[in-house]
């Protein structure tokens, strides 16, 4: 008997040995669902055997919230070799050691570039900011992939430019029921304490990015107070079904990423006509970026991919099948994505550097350096942000119209009551 459990024993321990050995040749990645070109990671796999030598395997798997893949690493220790999380879990990723170097040595081995040196230094310096009081350097645990903004997406047809220049219409009771709204409650927190404080902005008192990285208990008064407000304006709070109902004429404003506006405006019906500002205030700058978490067992198959999705050829496809914005700001970058047939000029220069003083762009995907000036990157705000959700999905489940009906329904029961009290006090007083 002893014999067959110590042969059983060993047959475990080879076998795990050799599982162990195989994890060299899989490379576990967990992303944003439809976040890149899906036909990129079948080519990644054939150009990492080709420059390194050796096979891998990709296992691909996605998300809707970025939170539940960061609860899986930090509690359970999964073994995610990259992933892609948003720059306030980066943020908080780094604070507790749960990221690892993004290994380039091997590069210079296999003769491979380093297409991580193409980002924007724009980002690359945002992103530094979560380094503030440490001297660790951000961009050797994190490479931008993709960014944007939020704004809102609007029906011309319904609303003007002019009525949505403000953050101001969010609490303007025309537009009762007529306001769909991004389910991301640190963006919107960010757009409404900016909105609260525009005027300590403008006198210098504050900052946005001071606002958005400082949540305290006034702030989150303040929030919480305009969430109120405008909670009856809202007709729903959606991740992504809001650019359909926006491309199909059904809604007249959505407060949503830009990159969400772009595709609405893009697949719009003939007869719906849509725009997109972000307010006069100001917003949030979001950037996601590619990381690999403390647990992965595949680090230089990670450093490979997150190298390979940054090389220019590879970024422009991943942003024309997703519409989001590529962190690459390589001269190839730029030429690819300058549109000739668009009349006016666009200060990128904050982006891709001097020469794109006055480019023809797009400026939903890349803003103007007008637009830029008055974001502020999304931050980290640690154990506050459950307060803040909390805050969030009780406003959320707040119904303006079931509240009057549950109103109604007891003053309904208290006449009942005293018609019964009245027909019991009658019939008591005939036996008499």
């Amino acid at each position: 008997m002893n014999r067959i459990l110590t042969l059983l024993f060993c047959c475990f321990s080879l076998l795990t040995i050799q599982a162990e050995d195989n994890r060299s040749e899989i490379l576990k990645v967990s992303n944003w669902i439809d976040y890149i070109d899906e036909q990129l990671i079948h080519e990644f796999e054939e150009w990492y055997e080709q420059v390194t030598g050796e096979k891998v395997k990709v296992e691909y798997e996605t998300y809707v919230m970025p939170d539940s893949m960061y609860n899986k690493i930090q509690q359970h220790h999964k073994d995610y070799d990259v992933t892609c999380p948003p720059e306030y879990l980066v943020e908080r990723m780094l604070r507790h050691k749960l990221l690892l170097p993004i290994d380039t040595t091997d590069f210079t081995r296999t003769n491979t570039p380093n297409w991580l040196n193409g980002t924007s230094a724009y980002l690359d310096e945002a992103i530094q900011t979560f380094a503030e009081y440490s001297s660790i350097r951000v961009k050797d645990y994190a490479v931008p992939y993709q960014w944007g903004n939020t704004g809102v997406v609007f029906n011309t047809d319904y609303v003007s430019r002019q009525e949505v220049e403000s953050w101001r219409f969010l609490f303007d009771p025309k537009y009762k029921g007529k306001i769909r709204i991004k389910d991301a409650f640190s963006d919107i927190y960010t757009i409404l304490i900016i909105y609260a404080n525009y005027d300590n902005i403008q006198k210098g008192r504050t900052t946005r990015n001071l606002l958005a990285s400082s949540l305290t208990e006034e702030n989150l008064s303040i929030v919480k107070e305009q969430l109120v407000r405008i909670r009856p304006q809202i007709i729903g709070w959606e991740f992504d079904e809001g650019r359909n109902h926006m491309a199909a004429g059904e809604d007249w404003l959505a407060v949503t990423w830009n990159g969400e506006a772009q595709w609405a405006i893009d697949y719009a019906k003939p007869d719906t006509h849509l725009d997109f500002l972000v307010p006069k205030e100001g917003s949030d700058l979001w950037v996601d970026c590619w990381v690999i978490p403390a647990f992965a067992k595949n680090v230089k198959a990670a450093s490979y991919w997150i190298n390979f999705f940054s090389r220019p050829d590879n970024a422009l496809r991943c942003m024309r099948r997703t519409h989001w914005t590529s962190a690459i700001a390589t001269p190839e970058m730029l030429a690819a994505v300058c549109d000739s047939t668009i009349e006016d000029t666009t200060d990128l220069s904050y982006f891709f550097g001097p020469k794109a003083k006055t480019v023809h762009i797009n400026r939903i995907l890349y803003p103007d350096y007008s637009t830029i000036e008055r974001m502020a990157i999304m931050r980290d705000i640690g154990n506050r942000q459950e307060s803040m959700r909390e805050i969030w999905n009780t406003i959320k489940a707040y119904n303006h119209d079931q509240t009057w009906l549950i109103i109604g329904l007891v003053a309904v029961a208290v006449v009942l009551i005293l018609i019964l009290a009245a027909v019991f006090y009658r019939y008591r007083y005939q036996k008499r």
